[in-house]
């Protein structure tokens, strides 16, 4: 079985994945996941990559609820996800890395 996954640094690219086993493919996405959470932050509030780990929270990081929206929709368009407005608001890294990967799961197995 071929496992297929986008790639967040090239709209658009989808590249094959070696492995069918699930941990390899939840591995994948949050490694995507923390590095998409990681280039925003980083980009937008000057985090230092090494601290944006899960067990930061993101009010630590410098980010309000209107830096969570913009975080958000990033996701959303770079991930081709949806996430709700009704979900939980994500306190940490490693909270908000959860919720896009349980997306992006659902999502894959929908198609």
């Amino acid at each position: 079985m071929k496992h297929f996954a986008n790639r967040p640094d090239l709209p658009g690219i989808r590249y094959r994945v070696s492995g069918s086993s699930k941990t390899a493919s939840h591995e994948m996405y949050a490694m995507q996941s923390t590095e998409l959470i990681r280039q925003f932050l980083h980009d937008r509030l000057g985090a230092a990559p090494e601290a944006v780990v899960p067990d930061a929270l993101l009010a630590d990081l410098g980010v309000d609820s209107l830096m969570l929206a913009e975080l958000m929709f990033e996701a959303e368009d770079r991930l081709g996800i949806s996430i709700d407005s009704s979900v939980a608001i994500p306190k940490s890294v490693g909270e908000m890395v959860k919720l896009i990967d349980s997306l992006r799961a659902a999502k894959a197995s929908a198609s």
